[in-house]
Order: structure tokens, then sequence, then C-alpha cells
């Protein structure tokens, strides 16, 4: 706020565009101006070869710079396909994707110079009138909490989903230049992957994750893209700004700049089509190959991206007439080619999915197709059926924990208090009617989709075009509904942003902490553990395979093979939950042929379950190579860890004479906190802690510890079970340790008999 007063003072003329100029600075280094670099490249070869594309259609060189948003979509449509094609063969290298990515570039050459001189002079111009029509008082708080909202695309990639699947394809042109497409592995892997491609190829020419700049990228697109078609129904400016800060508060917006979900990227693809769809009026304006292209994209990212592709066609027709929409499609050669990459890129990975499982929707919809790769049933999420109705909707917006992971009031106010009069609006005479048509998709795929199932981030793909649909409520001819309709959209904002960090767990930490190297790996730390895990693995042993927990499958940057035993890998998932004893753990292990076991130490069981009979077995033959927080690393070895013994504690006159004389034969560990000598780790680097406690009930944990005189200690509970529970870990002793000192106490009961505790060295 204070920098754009200042520049108001030193330079008023172009105070605004200066403004801008350092926000977007701001923003670029936050997610790094190199990777932003990379896709600004990438997206002009995009441009640049669907523009190559459509002058043969159209017979026109010019054809590209007059519809610039028409050759990127194209060119985009192309490279998934391109991409998609590559992606089978051990061909994906950084140099070959370079020489494609700049090959296209070639065809500027047949660009008219002139033309395209005045058409970018012309757009540039018009860029800095819109931007000068704002006044500072405007532009500067637009600017600040636009800023802020865009600034979170700066965390790292620490998703749940994301360490899951989406990063994979990158991980596998990194270190297999193919991608790996196994559902024994994980059933997503078949799904419709586009935007998992598109991150894996720039990732791979920025040798790097560029998840950050990527979701920056499509935010600033939505952004533009909103302008864009409030300008063409010519809503005032000042109006169009107020609209744009009211689709970025959207908290929704700034979840999805955390992750790799497909739901940001099908929000700009609808608004791409409206845009087209709104121009296609105008002489020469049937973009019927960007409206393909759009709707191929959206069938490529995700598949309820179909109803958009079919509402985003229908409303094309209706617009410019069937004859006119069929009318570029006869009789040209590189149209039908055209048609035929677009397909491609479209169905490509429904055909993979079918070819390896059997159902083209894998996992969807198995009922039907009966894949042997999942179980035949029609896969649903139980957790977010609410029921399809309009009380299911309103409640959204007040209880929204129940409808996505987050807070409540955080599903977005402008979609419950300003939609509706929206709607209203546009059934009154006068309403534009590109937004009329807008109404196809929007509620089309909103009403499908929540019909399907009530869960929140799936509606994203249409909530920026319900926002441009808000825009009848500011045409000039109601001018009495446009300042009630600027209240509403000012206390929508303000809602929007007073709960705003409800919406995703990670938000705790404010978004200037990733703006450090030291900052993301930090926060790697905190809330992705098991990714930092990962990493370590791929510095010290690529190519390894590795087990990951049951509630921590985070092997998708893996350069190796990831191994689950959740429900991504459900015959993997059967055959762990059947272990009942030490000798199927070493079946388990030899027929996965596993490397590194990840394991945690937040499971307080010690009952026989199959991740305590894991983390017992790794006691003996597991060797702790790496700790972040709760997650401990081990590599397999073939033989027995020889260990030494360190500390026994199995009867009362080897506890120190200042303690408590404990009964029955056993120390008494209750909520005070009983401390023992010390013992010396020789430097050892790693140490198994066992005990053997007796428990009245199955309340209560034993609190293990291990204060060590460098570094974190060793805490775990142990969870009670009524009668005696045997318990064996293996633990990394921090680099440096020389004494450590075994601490025990209870927590949540009265007291435990611990009949033996023993610490051994190796």
């Amino acid at each position: 706020m204070l920098t754009g007063v200042v520049l108001g003072i030193l330079v008023p003329r172009n105070a605004n565009a200066a403004l801008l100029g350092l926000a977007l600075g701001w923003l670029g280094l936050g997610v790094g101006l190199d990777k932003l670099a990379v896709i600004g490249v990438w997206a002009i070869s995009a441009w640049a070869l669907g523009g190559l594309l459509l002058r043969r259609i159209h017979k026109d060189q010019s054809y590209s710079v007059d519809h610039p948003l028409e050759a990127l979509v194209v060119g985009v449509a192309f490279w998934i396909a391109l991409w998609g094609v590559m992606l089978h063969y051990q061909v994906n290298y950084r140099g070959l994707y370079w020489g494609l990515c700049l090959l296209p570039l070639g065809s500027l050459v047949l660009v008219p110079a002139t033309g395209s001189r005045e058409a970018i002079g012309g757009r540039l111009t018009a860029a800095n009138e819109w931007i000068r029509a704002i006044p500072l008082w405007a532009w500067v708080p637009g600017i600040a909490i636009t800023s802020w909202v865009l600034r979170w695309s700066s965390f790292p990639s620490m998703a749940y989903d994301d360490h899951a699947m989406h990063l994979r394809m990158w991980a596998n042109f990194a270190s297999q230049h193919r991608a790996e497409l196994n559902p024994l592995n994980q059933i997503w892997s078949v799904a419709p992957f586009a935007a998992d491609l598109l991150h894996g190829a720039l990732s791979l020419l920025a040798g790097d994750d560029v998840r950050g700049a990527l979701d920056l990228a499509f935010a600033l697109a939505l952004l533009v893209l909103t302008i864009n078609i409030l300008h063409k129904i010519r809503i005032d400016v000042r109006w169009q700004w107020l609209l744009v800060i009211l689709s970025a508060s959207t908290p929704m917006l700034g979840n999805l700049l955390l992750s790799l979900q497909t739901e940001l990227p099908l929000a700009v693809v609808t608004l791409a089509a409206v845009s087209m769809i709104g121009g296609a009026g105008k002489p020469h304006g049937k973009p019927v190959f960007g409206i393909l292209a759009c709707a191929s994209l959206c069938v490529a990212i995700k598949l309820p991206g179909a109803v958009l592709a079919l509402t985003c066609i229908v409303a094309l027709t209706i617009r410019v007439g069937i004859r006119n929409t069929l009318a570029p499609l006869r009789g040209s050669m590189p149209g039908l080619a055209t048609m035929l990459i677009l397909g491609f890129a479209a169905l490509h990975s429904y055909g993979v999915a079918w070819r390896i499982t059997g159902n083209p929707v894998f996992p969807l919809y198995n009922a039907v197709f009966r894949s042997h790769f999942f179980s035949p049933e029609n896969f649903t999420d139980l957790t977010w059926t609410k029921g399809f109705s309009l009380y299911s909707y309103v409640r959204a917006f007040f209880d929204t924990s129940k409808y996505f992971e987050s807070g409540d009031y955080v599903a977005g106010w402008q979609y419950l208090i300003l939609l509706p009069f929206a709607l209203v609006s546009l059934a009154c005479p006068g309403a534009p009617r590109l937004l009329r048509l807008a109404l196809l998709p929007m509620l089309g795929f909103g009403l499908a989709m929540f019909a399907a199932t009530q869960y929140w981030r799936y509606l994203f793909p249409v909530m920026p075009l319900a926002v441009v649909v808000m825009g009848s409520l500011f045409v000039e001819q109601r001018s009495r509904w446009r300042l009630f309709a600027m209240a509403l959209a000012i206390v929508c904002i303000g809602l929007n942003l007073a709960f705003f960090r409800g919406v995703s767990w990670m938000m705790r930490n404010p978004a200037q902490v990733a703006f450090t190297s030291e900052g993301r790996d930090l926060l790697t730390g905190m809330y992705a553990p098991g990714a930092k895990l990962t990493q370590e693995i791929n510095r010290i042993a690529p190519g390894s395979r590795v087990l990951y927990p049951m509630n921590i499958p985070s092997g998708a940057t893996l350069h190796g093979e990831p191994l689950y035993v959740n429900w991504y890998a459900p015959a993997r998932m059967a055959r762990f939950l059947a272990i009942k004893n030490g000798t199927d753990i070493a079946s388990f292990i030899a027929e996965d042929r596993i490397d590194f076991i990840i394991l945690s130490q937040a499971d307080a069981d010690a009952t026989q379950t199959p991740a305590a009979l894991m983390r017992e077995y790794m006691a003996r033959y597991g060797r702790a190579v790496y700790q972040i927080g709760a997650l401990t690393l081990y590599q397999v070895v073939p033989a027995p860890i020889s260990y030494h013994d360190a500390f026994i504690l199995k009867a009362p006159t080897q506890t120190s004479a200042s303690m408590s004389t404990p009964r029955d034969d056993a120390i008494l560990a209750t909520t005070q906190p009983k401390a023992f000598e010390a013992f010396t780790t020789a430097g050892a680097d790693q140490a198994r802690y066992s005990v053997r406690l007796r428990c009245a009930s199955d309340n209560g944990d034993l609190i293990a510890q291990i204060n060590w005189d460098v570094g974190l200690p060793y805490y775990r509970l142990i969870a009670c079970h009524s009668g005696t529970t045997s318990f064996s870990e293996a633990v990394k002793i921090p680099f440096g340790a020389k004494h450590g000192r075994p601490i025990i106490s209870v927590r949540d009961g009265s007291s435990i008999a611990v009949e033996e505790l023993q610490i051994d060295l190796d």
C-alpha cells in the first residue's frame, strides 16, 4: 500500500503500471523468475505452433496475430498430443524437449512484420489505457489483495495428492525418461493425465519443479481472461477491476495455488472458450478450432471436463449457428489433420487406460467395465456425499469443512450473496447475450458435478465463470443495480479475506516464509516430511524400491519405484493387511524386493498389526538412515544387525536410589517423568529401544523418551493393551550425540508397570 502511495507521488501518470510491474516481479521472485521464463518461452512456442496450423487452415498469414488466444489453445493441445506420444518411449530428455520447443519459433518469420507490430502495439496501448483508467485509490488495494492471494503459489509442493501422484510424471521423465503407467502401484496413474503431463514436461525443460510458477501463470491467465470477457460485454473498467478482485479473493483459488489439482487449468480453459465464443460474432471470428481445442483439453484434463467440452460447443453453435460452426471443418486437409490431433489429445489417456486395465475411465465406473485391477464397484467417496439439494448448497458456505478439507466459511461468499441476483438479472431484458451463453457451461457443469458429489473443490472450474456472470449486475443499462451490487461485492471480498487462510492448514504460516530456499525447506519438513525422505533416497540410492506408510504415500518424486499399501494399490494393500507374523513380513519384503522402508512413530499401536510387525522387523533388519519429524527411513539389510548392550533395566536394584521404590518387581511409570542414568553412545549411529510393559486396561500410553546431549530427543507413544506388551524400535542417533538419558512417563492413564527396558547400540 505504501509503495503505491510513493509511486503516485513520484510517477503519477504511470503509477498504476509501475506498481503492477513491481507486484509481478515480486511474485516472480517467489516462484522463480527462471521457471516463469521457461513457461513463457513454451507459451510463445505453443502460440507459434497453433498459429502455423491455423494459418494453413484459414489461408491467412495474420490469423495467429488477429486471434492469439485461439492459436495458443490449439498449440497447447498439439503439445499435449505430441508429449502424449513421447511419454511411452525413452526419449524424454531435456535437450530434445528444448529443441522441439524452439523449433516452432522459426515459423514466426512467416508472420507479416508490419501487421504484427501494429497488432502488438495496439494491444499494449489498450492495456495501458485500461490500467490508467482505474483510479489509484482503487488500483492500490486491488493489487495488494490480488498479490497477497497469488503469493501463496510460492509455497513448495507439499500437497498430499501431489506427492501421492501428480508429481510422478516429472520424476519419471527426469529419472527414467519415460512415463510409468502402472495401476498396480497407483490406480490413478492411468486416469486423465494431461495436467500432470504439462507439469512434467515443463519441469523437465526447467530442470526443476515448476508447480508454483505454473499455478501462478494459470491464476494470472484466469484474471486476464476475466477482464477480456467483461471487456467484450462493455462493462466499465472500474467494475471490471472490482470483479477481478472478487474472483482473486475466492479462498479456493488460494488452495489450488498450493497444489497441482486439475480444477485450476480447467477453469482457465473454460474462460478461454467463453472468451472466444464472445468474439465469434465478429467478421472472420468463428473460432471453431479454438473451441474444439478447449474441448479437447477439458476432456484430457479430467473426465467431468467432458461436460464443459459439450456445453462450450453447444454455446458456440447457438452463437454462430450450426452451419457456420461446421463450415471451417469441411474440405480442408490441414483442418482434418488438426481435428485428428485434437481428438488424440482428448482421448489418448482413456485409450491407455483401456489398453492396460480394460476400463477407459479406470478406476471410475468399474462396476460397468470390471477391470481386475480394482474392485467391481463404481468408485465414490461417501465422505462428501451430503445430498443434492439447495439446502446442501447453502450449507456449504457455513459448514464448509463438511464439503472440503478446510475450515468453515471459505466457500466464496459471492456465490451465495451475489450469484442469485446475477441469475435474476440475466432473465431480464437487456442482459448481455454472451453471459446468457456462459450459463450453459456454468450451470451444466456445476449442477452435474454437485449432483454427483458434494465436494466443493470440484466446482471451481466454473467459479471464475460465475464471477464473470455477475458482470450482468454492472451493465450500463442498470445503473440502479450497480451501487447495490458494488456494496455486496465489497462485503463478499471482505468476508473472503477474513476467512481466507482457513481454506488450507498449510496457510498457518505466512506466504513470505517461502521466499527463501531455507524457508521452503522448513515448510516441506513441516508439511511433507515424506517428500523430504524421498529426496534423501534420490540422493543416496536412486533406482530403489521404497515402501511408504499406509497414510503417507509420498513417493511421487522418487527416482525409483514407490510402493504403497493403501487403497492406491489394492492388491498390495490386501497382501500387507494379511501379514500375521515376522515370517510374513520377511516374505512380503522379499516378494516386493524392497530396498527402503519408511515408518512413522506416530503409530502408537504395539499389537500384532502389520505396521507394528514391520517396526519390530526393522528393529532387527533395518538400518536407520535418516529421520525427519515422526518419520524414519530404514534400509533393509539381509542379516540381523549386531547390537551391543548400552542400558538394561530389569530389576528395582538397577534404578537410582533417588527414585521411588517400584512395586511388583517392575518400574512404575506415572504422569511424573522418571529419568534414568545416562548411557554413552560410543560412536554408534543407531540404537534399538526395547521395552516390556504391563497394563491393567487398554487406556493410556507409555511415553518412551531418550534425551540426547545433541539434537532432538527420541519421543514416542506406546499404546497400552490389557496384559503384557512388548515393543522394539530402531532409532537414529543424532550426529555428534555422545550421551542419551532414558525417560519414561504416562499419558492419559494413572500408571504403567515397566517390566524391562533395554537400549542397544550399533
